[in-house]
């Protein structure tokens, strides 16, 4: 995580904190709804609308993060 550029030892430390053991997910993507980075697409019926990041999850660690 801290080869990503901007992730600094405090946020790591801070998401891993609040994440807890990692083992409990299944998978990434289970981690990333977890933390509420998880992309959404706002559509109805025919229209599509953008893909964006839905923010549902764990307010403590979006603080971290945003």
């Amino acid at each position: 995580m801290l080869e990503i550029k901007g992730v600094g030892e405090g946020t790591v430390a801070a998401l891993l904190g609040e994440s807890g053991d990692l083992n409990k997910y299944e998978t990434g993507k289970h981690l990333i709804s977890f933390i509420g980075f998880d992309l959404k697409q706002c559509s109805s019926g025919e229209h599509k609308g953008k893909m964006r990041i839905s923010k549902c999850g764990s307010h403590r660690t979006i603080r971290f993060l945003t």
